[in-house]
């Protein structure tokens, strides 16, 4: 904040990024999860960005990630990126769309879903085209019903939290769910069923997001389609959302405890 009002020089601002990585590092490498990510030859590598890559508007805020990967290559590139962007040899718009695209490609994304993502930061967003076509192709439906039976079902193309794929049947976010699946039903099945269920919260994390834009008022063409579905929910479901609601915007928080209470914390009683 202090070099957006201009109380710290662009020198600062990256010599600060710089010392705080290597803190980062320091206490990353005496973490017992480094030593178990060491035996899968990956580093955990932390980045911290200024940039934000979700909003339309022109926005600076801090942000912490920890990457782990094989070669830090593409996060020093993104930080190189961001410095050009911060000291205004690079437009801001067109900077962005080049983070964007450097971290879905880091990320493993299908170049289709983030060409989508990155369009819909100048027209129709992402995030509203994934909750119309949830509403549409009735996966929201979906959803309720295996709730409703306390049955598990994977949304295989939902196979990571803030992730928007350009199409619900998108052959190649559903392959990646499906092989990650499968990758962890060879180490056990448990596994392979608690990523299921992690899908299935993104999926409950989009129909909250949709009631919530439903409650506020959206664009006419997104208030149609969501008063046509939630007119005709049960009053339990969206008791349920509101419920939920609070807790689920922290999505992380809200999938770790919910999986603890299932596996861990049901295993004990």
């Amino acid at each position: 904040m202090s070099y957006i009002r201009g109380g710290t020089n662009l020198f600062a601002l990256i010599s600060s990024r710089k010392e705080l990585k290597r803190e980062l590092k320091f206490l990353i490498s005496k973490a017992n999860l480094f030593k178990g990510i060491k035996e899968f030859k990956l580093t955990i590598e932390p980045n911290i960005n200024f940039i934000d890559r979700i909003l339309r508007e022109k926005v600076y805020r801090i942000d912490v990630q920890f990457f782990a990967c094989r070669n830090p290559s593409l996060i020093k590139k993104m930080e190189k990126i961001e410095n050009r962007i911060l000291n205004g040899s690079l437009d801001f718009a067109v900077g962005k769309k080049r983070l964007i695209r450097t971290e879905g490609y880091l990320f493993g994304y299908p170049s289709c879903c983030v060409q989508k993502y990155i369009a819909g930061k100048e027209g129709f967003p992402s995030e509203t085209s994934l909750i119309m076509e949830m509403i549409e192709t009735g996966e929201f439906n979906r959803l309720i019903k295996s709730l409703d039976k306390n049955r598990v079902e994977p949304f295989h193309y939902l196979f990571t939290s803030n992730f928007y794929p350009c199409s619900t049947d998108c052959r190649r976010a559903n392959k990646i769910g499906e092989r990650v699946e499968k990758w962890l039903s060879r180490i056990d099945e448990k596994y392979a069923e608690i990523f299921e269920m992690r899908t299935m919260i993104n999926a409950l994390y989009n129909l909250c997001t949709a009631y919530t834009a439903h409650e506020v008022g959206s664009s006419e063409i997104l208030n149609k389609t969501l008063n046509s579905f939630f007119r005709k929910l049960d009053a339990k479901w969206k008791n349920l959302i509101k419920d939920i609601r609070p807790q689920i915007r922290d999505l992380t928080a809200f999938t770790n405890s919910f999986i603890r209470r299932i596996y861990v914390d049901s295993q004990k009683s």
